[in-house]
């Protein structure tokens, strides 16, 4: 092999020559591609790598134009992008590349991958061959196309569409040496191009390229770039730090030995970028967390950049957010519907029970009171003079004293009886009836000369309560029997109370045998309502 230099060049299919080693500007932005290229172009490069895709061919241009280099001495390439692959679409962007970089013509127009399918692949070349003749460009090839592809397009131009394939770009390392594409392309005359030939710096620390750059005292990069060159290819390293640009161009005082070259042989395909040679049917923008899964696999060490560490923080952390309110959300609805459960089976023990349920809304204020059912029960008369005296006395007394219940209920004092309902008289007499409605339903009610808050009130009550209310009235049973055998309440508390009123109606809910027991009975309330205020 004779010896390279920085000026060195290879000569193509086309007839042009290119230079040994390019300056690779993917990822460099805009604002600092000028800066960086004009000082690769002091540095001794005569070969800028860019892409309309890397959106800064005019930037590369300008930065030529600035170096006071002659422009047939620096060598310029772009590249069709992807989504222009078809013949109409390539067309209009070769044009646009060409104005964009106002150069007079372009050096090397690549197809920058296969996609688009046979028809925009074939189309894309063809707009690539009139172009050559056109003469805005000199060299065209194609970039990241498989085997399969290669040989479509040379059954393409052998049919007698024309062009030559001049350079075959592509990602080419000791981890991803691609040997095959290489030999098909070096045994037709195709130059073969590396980009990343650095791996983007994720295997420096690596044990090979150690040893290697302290036997000979280089970096790790130029062992690498210096591998490219031996292997004859053409490194397209890339930088954006001055003294690793000046760095990159050493690589010509020094040469790897045949074992050093079989030491790089890893046997490994860890590809960095993308592989559309494998898979043409999208473009595989690599990731952080791929990158790092693949080498896992290979059981090599590797060192992440910043830029990839605070991505791969960055997703970690967006993660562990969207974990901890998916768990909180998920918590947050076992817990609700762990309170409904809950609250349902104490509603259904409540109701089992008898006892009210605390979550039950206010009784209304028309809901009748205790004093709707219940009568005074009156000794048995011996004739039906005393019959009718009683029972017109009873009448006035239970009215009144009914009323006195109801004040009693509502306000929660003590109940003082004056003289006269002492003594059986009263305001006019409230009198209870009860009548059958047309629905066969009992209606009890008061009569028109009832004045209480109640007095427009006509409630519905089935037969079984109203039987079991005048059961409760009207029973002559003995006082132990009544101990013995306490008739149930008429209205359970659950369904017809929410306040204190129960405590009285179960305290109603046996029969009195004489006038005395019921007065005394009422007493009593009235004692227990003053020292236990229900």
């Amino acid at each position: 092999m004779a010896p390279l230099s920085l000026q060195s060049t290879y000569k193509m299919a086309s007839g042009y020559e290119i230079p040994v080693v390019g300056f690779g500007v993917y990822q460099t932005p805009p604002e600092i591609t000028e800066k960086v290229t004009v000082k690769a172009l002091e540095t001794g490069y005569r070969h800028i790598d860019s892409a309309k895709y890397y959106a800064n061919e005019k930037e590369c241009a300008e930065a030529m134009k600035k170096s006071g280099i002659d422009r047939s001495k620096i060598f310029f390439t772009t590249k069709v992008p992807a989504s222009s692959m078809s013949y109409e679409k390539a067309k209009e962007a070769i044009e646009a590349s060409v104005a964009a970089a106002n150069l007079g013509y372009i050096d090397l127009i690549l197809l920058h991958a296969p996609f688009g399918g046979k028809e925009g692949r074939l189309g894309a070349w063809r707009a690539l061959v009139e172009a050559q003749k056109a003469g805005h460009v000199r060299s065209i090839g194609v970039s990241n196309y498989g085997i399969h592809h290669l040989e479509e397009l040379e059954e393409y131009i052998n049919s007698g569409v024309g062009g030559q394939i001049s350079v075959g770009q592509y990602e080419i390392h000791p981890w991803c040496a691609r040997e095959d594409i290489a030999a098909w392309l070096k045994k037709r005359n195709v130059i073969v191009e590396a980009y990343s030939p650095l791996v983007q710096a994720q295997r420096m620390d690596e044990p090979v390229l150690q040893n290697l750059a302290k036997k000979h005292n280089k970096t790790p990069a130029q062992i690498l770039i210096r591998w490219s060159l031996q292997k004859g290819y053409v490194p397209l390293p890339k930088s954006v730090t001055d003294s690793r640009i000046v760095e990159n161009t050493q690589v010509f005082d020094f040469e790897l030995s045949g074992e050093d070259m079989e030491s790089l042989n890893t046997g490994i395909y860890a590809p960095v970028c993308w592989d559309p040679a494998k898979d043409p049917r999208r473009m595989i923008l690599e990731k952080s967390r791929t990158v790092r899964r693949r080498y896992q696999r290979s059981n090599k060490r590797f060192q992440f950049t910043a830029s990839q560490i605070e991505r791969i923080e960055r997703e970690e952390e967006r993660e562990s957010r969207a974990k901890k309110l998916r768990e909180k959300e998920k918590k947050r609805l076992a817990d609700k519907k762990k309170k409904a459960e809950k609250e349902a089976k104490e509603r259904e023990a409540r109701r089992r029970l008898g006892l009210p349920d605390p979550h039950a809304l206010p009784v209304p204020s028309s809901q009748p009171l205790l004093s709707k059912f219940l009568k005074k029960p009156g000794a048995k008369p011996d004739t039906e003079s005393e019959t009718c005296e009683e029972t017109e006395l009873d009448n006035h007394s239970q009215g009144s004293i009914a009323t006195e219940i109801d004040e009693s209920l509502l306000s929660g004092l003590d109940v003082a009886f004056d003289d006269q309902t002492a003594a059986g008289v009263s305001e006019p007499a409230v009198e209870d009836s009860h009548t059958v409605s047309n629905d066969g339903k009992s209606h009890v009610g008061r009569t028109q000369g009832d004045d209480d808050e109640f007095s427009e009130c006509s409630i519905f009550y089935d037969e079984d309560i109203i039987k079991e209310a005048e059961t409760i009235a009207t029973a002559q049973d003995t006082p132990d029997q009544a101990m013995k055998e306490p008739s149930k309440p008429v209205l359970t508390v659950g369904e017809s109370f929410q306040d204190d009123t129960a405590i009285l109606l179960e305290e109603f809910g046996h029969e009195f045998g004489t006038d005395d027991e019921f007065e005394q009975e009422l007493i009593r309330l009235d004692t227990v309502s003053v020292g236990n205020p229900y």
